[in-house]
């Protein structure tokens, strides 16, 4: 077995693996109504009350709806620079552009799944580099 060979089964045995796992949430997910089959969530503790809500923020900065500066529904009239880098700054969170408020708790899921495939990328192609 050659080198491409081996390359490729480990790729595929990576995402075998990893569907599979999938397929166990999606299956737990469906057994007990978290969403998108039902009305739970996996956003517990302050996730729900914290997270979920800044997402939502984050959806009308983006959308031109509010400001990323000043807002005086986050942080009680203050300065929201603080609370944008530390829980939003990351750009695995742009994909709430994609979703309804009302599939907000979805996005932790989403995520995991797109950190995935980011790790997955970084591990099996190694990048060119071009002298100038």
């Amino acid at each position: 077995m050659n080198k491409l060979e081996r390359k490729w089964n480990t790729i595929n045995r990576c995402i075998i693996c990893f569907m599979i796992v999938e397929l166990i949430m999606l299956i737990s997910y469906k057994l007990y109504n978290y969403a998108p089959f039902g009305n739970n969530s996996l956003a517990c503790m302050d996730a729900t009350i914290q997270y979920l809500d800044f997402f939502a923020y984050l959806k009308d900065v983006l959308n031109g709806e509010n400001s990323i500066a000043y807002t005086f529904g986050k942080t009680l009239g203050g300065n929201n620079i603080a609370v944008f880098t530390y829980y939003l700054s990351s750009p695995l969170n742009l994909l709430v552009l994609f979703f309804n408020e009302c599939l907000l708790p979805l996005l932790p899921h989403n995520n995991r799944f797109f950190c995935f495939i980011c790790v997955f990328l970084k591990r099996n192609f190694k990048p060119i580099y071009y002298e100038s």
